[in-house]
């Protein structure tokens, strides 16, 4: 997402693939930590992230990342939905371009 030489567009898709198989891997871990969540919400970085803008697409890649990782019921399933995503971002920003 750094590489500013890259359209948006260009970028999303990337972040979205990374994200999506991230969540994956972490799923276990995710719900083996769940007791811990109220600590991990309240976060002063976590503020900051919503303070910056970036609420709704992190919000939006976070609960559908999520319920792919817990659903999912392999890496190829994983694939189809970051690449959905991806492009559904794209389109967003497209927009408010």
């Amino acid at each position: 997402m750094r590489d500013h030489t890259r359209d948006p567009t260009a970028r999303q898709p990337v972040l979205v693939v990374a994200f999506f198989g991230s969540e994956w891997d972490e799923a276990a871990l995710r719900r083996a930590l769940g007791g811990a969540a109220p600590a991990y919400r309240d976060a002063p970085e976590v503020a900051a992230q919503r303070r910056s803008g970036g609420e709704r697409i992190m919000g939006l890649m976070s609960a559908t990342g999520k319920q792919v990782s817990e659903s999912a019921g392999s890496t190829a399933e994983v694939d189809s939905w970051d690449v959905a995503v991806g492009d559904m971002l794209c389109g967003c920003l497209r927009t408010q371009a």
